[in-house]
């Protein structure tokens, strides 16, 4: 799945992509961490935010999402450990 980058974003870590409006990201998934995606950038795979992209084929990453979600929660409920999540600022 891809992205197409709206916005300027810099890198302020070194698992992180810097972005340009009009980049194409490829191989793009969720991550457990809300807000965040991973994806292939100019033969980097790195992180970015979501709020900074927009989505190709956003049905196929509603499913991404859910599945990740569910996931959580089965560990959760297995390991008997409470997940929350906070947004990035």
């Amino acid at each position: 799945v891809e992205v197409v980058v709206e916005y300027d974003y810099d890198a302020l870590h070194d698992d992180e992509l810097t972005l340009r409006p009009g980049d194409i990201i490829k191989n793009v998934r969720y991550v457990e961490e809300d807000g965040w995606m991973e994806g292939d950038l100019n033969g980097k795979r790195g992180l970015f935010p979501d709020n900074f992209v927009k989505v190709r084929d956003r049905l196929v990453f509603i499913y991404q999402l859910a599945y990740i979600k569910l996931q959580l929660v089965c560990w959760s409920r297995a390991n008997r450990v409470v997940y929350h999540t906070h947004p990035h600022y």
